[in-house]
């Protein structure tokens, strides 16, 4: 993809953020999704919505850790915009040779109490397989999910 074409979608993408989303997709000066939610489960339902168009498109995401960059891997994008992104998230896009543009890198992604590392940080920490990556993070997202539905037993 171009440079300029990358620049007007990743702007596309942050725009759409700052409008409200939590998570955003443009590829071709069109925005491709967006999902709203805490977590990585937007982002993983936004991959599974776009498929295959993810690729080479621009992302926008309120927060980037690890297991969002390892995610981007396995996409192809090809931008990240964040407001806050991770080092360890940095140093795994960067490597890659992903264009991220980011506000504040912060050294880790904290749980939601502010006492400890977000579970998804925790869960991907030694993988370095992207797609392995995936199936661990979709796998404990869908563990999560059985756990807190209501029980339809009475």
């Amino acid at each position: 993809m171009h440079p300029l074409e990358t620049r007007r979608d990743l702007d596309l993408a942050r725009v759409a953020l700052q409008a409200g989303a939590e998570v955003v997709l443009a590829k071709e000066g069109l925005i491709l999704g967006s999902a709203h939610g805490q977590g990585i489960g937007p982002l993983l339902d936004l991959l599974q919505a776009v498929g295959g168009e993810a690729q080479g498109s621009a992302l926008a995401d309120r927060v980037v850790g690890r297991a969002a960059a390892l995610l981007v891997l396995t996409a192809g994008i090809s931008a990240v915009y964040t407001p806050f992104a991770s080092e360890a998230a940095l140093a795994v896009l960067q490597s890659r040779g992903i264009w991220v543009e980011y506000d504040r890198s912060v050294p880790l992604i904290l749980n939601r109490k502010g006492d400890g590392p977000c579970p998804y940080e925790a869960l991907v920490s030694d993988l370095d397989d992207p797609a392995q990556a995936r199936e661990v993070l979709l796998r404990f997202v869908e563990e999560s999910a059985r756990a807190h539905k209501p029980s339809s037993e009475e």
